[in-house]
């Protein structure tokens, strides 16, 4: 076969591969299944043992919010990280580069020579370099976590990095250019996807806030006389506490996912707890 014939070839798995994996995403029924589904694809197609979809709240300190992995590899589903997890220099270098990959932690280094430029007399930008090398401090760092290669795939969301797509293997391995081609292309388009489901989960959660604050007043006036508690203040109170609460929530959607719904019988709790503390 021609060579042309097999870049055909080639360029059409791909494409199919990205098909296949945007119409499983896209089937998702919510945004915590949406992420569910990209950590899914993301292992499928990398063979990765463990796959994390990390996300950076406000203050920078960050959470595992989703996670596909070998069944016998420890979970970091839910857990927390400081900022300092990942320090700002990083943070830059996520935001500008979409992938970064180490293929063996425990690989040396090559240094480069000059170190220094002959004409500038500056050190090389390896900033956007795939094979640039990282600090000996977060090789360490895997390795404690008896991992022996990594891929991260950046989620920018409104020119600020949302978070990142993890993966961690136990060993070495290395993930092809078409792989490595097919993860970026698929961050991309997934911070996009992921912007979307959050502005549709934003409104369901805005309009349930509603139909509890709905429930909570009809519930208070039906449970206690309104001329004889002055009930009205306190619908007042409570019900601007929750407006604004809802309000930082919604502002900070774009950064964060929305809590569960509250059940029927919580709203029923909350209408019990206030009577009994003679509201």
């Amino acid at each position: 076969e021609s060579q042309a014939t097999l870049d055909n070839r080639e360029e059409n798995d791909f494409y199919s591969l990205i098909k296949t994996s945007l119409l499983r995403i896209k089937r998702a029924s919510s945004f915590q299944a949406t992420l569910d589904a990209i950590a899914a694809e993301v292992r499928h197609i990398t063979g990765f043992d463990r796959v994390m979809v990390y996300r950076l709240d406000l203050d920078n300190t960050g959470v595992v919010i989703a996670e596909n992995k070998r069944e016998d590899w420890e979970s970091y589903l839910d857990l927390h990280y400081p900022a300092v997890d990942i320090p700002e220099n990083c943070r830059k270098l996520y935001y500008e580069n979409w992938l970064r990959t180490i293929v063996d932690v425990n690989r040396q280094s090559v240094p480069i020579i000059p170190a220094n430029h002959p004409q500038t007399h500056r050190r090389t930008d390896l900033s956007f370099s795939i094979l640039r090398s990282v600090p000996d401090c977060h090789l360490e760092y895997l390795r404690n976590m008896d991992v022996a290669a990594t891929l991260c795939i950046s989620l920018i969301n409104e020119h600020q990095l949302w978070g990142l797509i993890v993966c961690h293997h136990g060993s070495p391995n290395f993930v092809s250019y078409e792989k490595r081609k097919y993860c970026e292309l698929l961050g991309q388009m997934m911070s996009l996807e992921l912007i979307k489901r959050q502005e549709k989960e934003a409104k369901r959660y805005w309009a349930e806030i509603k139909n509890i604050q709905t429930y909570l007043q009809e519930t208070l006036k039906d449970l206690m006389p309104l001329q004889s508690i002055g009930v009205s203040q306190i619908l007042k109170k409570y019900s601007h506490n929750w407006t604004v609460r809802s309000s930082r929530k919604i502002n900070e959607f774009t950064r964060v996912s929305a809590p569960n719904v509250l059940h029927p019988s919580s709203r029923l709790t909350i209408a019990e707890r206030l009577s009994m503390q003679g509201f």
